[in-house]
């Protein structure tokens, strides 16, 4: 099981934007966490919602963020371990 979060969303660069960078923090049950970004141009962005940019994104990066799930899902959890 997994959990993914919506952590940026914003015109990127700053200055001259060409497009929403869209990143998503995924944490699993194993206690393990990784991050994703992307950017979605803005040809591909016009007209659309928020939502809907959000969307493309996710699109774009699903098969990236489902094989990191896949490797990490196995492993034991490392943060809030006691270390001797």
């Amino acid at each position: 099981m997994f959990t993914v979060t919506i952590a940026r969303f914003d015109l990127y660069p700053q200055e001259e934007p060409w497009g929403y960078c869209v990143g998503f923090n995924v944490s699993l049950s194993n206690g393990r966490s990784f991050y994703r970004d992307t950017v979605v141009p803005l040809e591909k962005a016009s007209n659309k919602t928020d939502e809907e940019i959000v969307q493309v994104a996710w699109n774009m990066m699903e098969a990236d963020i489902l094989a990191e799930v896949d490797r990490l899902k196995g492993k034991s959890p490392v943060v809030g371990q006691v270390w001797v």
